[in-house]
């Protein structure tokens, strides 16, 4: 995986690295520190994704630690309990609502309205971490939530893979986390492939049961120029997790 750091890394041609590739069955895992904000952000002039091929920050993102409440980022990108978009844990056995980011956050069984995070972060440059699920009777923790996709291409970016940053399910009666931030900017975009941040699954549980997480952002820039690349509603997938069962709530996609 490539460590979080407070600066840009440079796989540019200024670094020697003219295209950079990822092949068919591997995965380029970016690691976010979510006590100091830090993503590991990319520069490139050409990037190349193979089918089969990945970029991934999977669950990179808030950590609900503690079984109560989740957390979710500041603007500085820190995660911080109960901030906007955590899931919330009202106390008791209720279950855990799920986190919120692009969409919404559901309620868990048996929590109000309010127990699911609700959106942040912008539609357009989304740069902070997914949110995680409220816990469930200060021992069951909530779904762990995306982390960051920064990507910057000079060049041209060929995508026949994908690029995810999916949430992680809520533990028994937790929330869902919410699906992170994936950005990239190009001028020139091509391939087939496909972008992902879904919102984690409620927990299932004898009594209470965890709201659904809500799902993250993704935003690709480029300067007019897709060539063969054709995206449609289904490239992008940011939709929300699944209630366990009702009166749990689902979180919501865009």
């Amino acid at each position: 995986g490539v460590p979080s750091a407070a600066t840009v890394y440079d796989c540019t041609s200024a670094a020697g690295i003219t295209t950079f590739r990822i092949p068919n069955t591997k995965t380029l895992t970016l690691q976010g520190t979510t006590a100091t904000g830090a993503v590991a952000q990319i520069n490139f002039t050409n990037l190349q994704v193979d089918s089969g091929g990945k970029i991934s920050a999977d669950a990179q993102g808030c950590v609900n630690t503690t079984g109560s409440s989740g957390f979710a980022p500041n603007g500085s990108n820190v995660c911080t309990q109960a901030a906007t978009g955590a899931g919330i844990d009202t106390g008791g056995t209720t279950g855990g609502g799920g986190a919120g980011h692009g969409g919404a956050g559901g309620r868990g069984q048996y929590t109000p309205a309010n127990s699911g995070g609700l959106p942040y972060d912008s539609a357009t440059a989304p740069v902070l971490f997914g949110a995680s699920g409220g816990g469930d009777n200060g021992s069951v923790v909530g779904g762990t939530g995306g982390g960051v996709v920064r990507l910057a291409i000079s060049g041209t970016f060929t995508l026949n893979g994908t690029i995810t940053a999916n949430a992680n399910n809520g533990g028994s009666h937790g929330g869902g986390g919410s699906g992170g931030s994936i950005y990239v900017t190009a001028p020139t975009v091509t391939g087939t492939g496909t972008f992902a941040a879904r919102g984690g699954n409620g927990g299932p549980g004898a009594g209470s049961y965890g709201g659904g997480g809500g799902g993250g952002r993704v935003s690709l820039t480029f300067n007019g120029n897709l060539n063969a690349y054709a995206p449609t509603s289904a490239t992008f997938d940011v939709s929300g997790g699944v209630a366990y069962v009702s009166p749990a709530v689902a979180g919501a996609g865009l």
